[in-house]
């Protein structure tokens, strides 16, 4: 399912002009089901088969980047431990530290006030 939001995401982004995309939040929802393609792929072994969408996932849209809520950023430290421990130059220091900033940036938006996790301010 992830896959196929993907796909629609990316070819609607290639019919519109940039400020059409951004206005219309598609950005974000490419980053989004880039995310489930990678973790559905990940969690059913094959991790070869998302490597077409690392950079994707790579690219948090700035809307994402900059957002006070930091679930976001929680899931690229993931992503990128993730990669560092499957990569052949494993950094046992690396993993680490990413593993720490994941942690911390989860934690505080687990700790979110109500108010800040309606859908709305999800997506913006």
């Amino acid at each position: 399912m992830c896959r196929w939001i993907l796909e629609k995401c990316k070819s609607i982004s290639l019919n519109t002009n940039d400020r059409v995309m951004t206005d219309s939040g598609f950005e974000d929802l490419t980053w989004w089901a880039a995310i489930g393609v990678v973790a559905s792929t990940w969690l059913s072994g094959s991790d070869s088969d998302a490597q077409d969408v690392y950079n994707l996932v790579e690219s948090v849209p700035l809307v994402l980047n900059h957002h006070s809520n930091p679930l976001p950023s929680s899931l690229l430290m993931a992503f990128r431990c993730h990669c560092q421990y499957r990569s052949q130059c494993c950094d046992i220091e690396c993993i680490l530290h990413l593993i720490e900033q994941a942690s911390i940036n989860l934690t505080s938006s687990v700790a979110l006030p109500s108010e800040d996790m309606t859908s709305d301010s999800l997506w913006k």
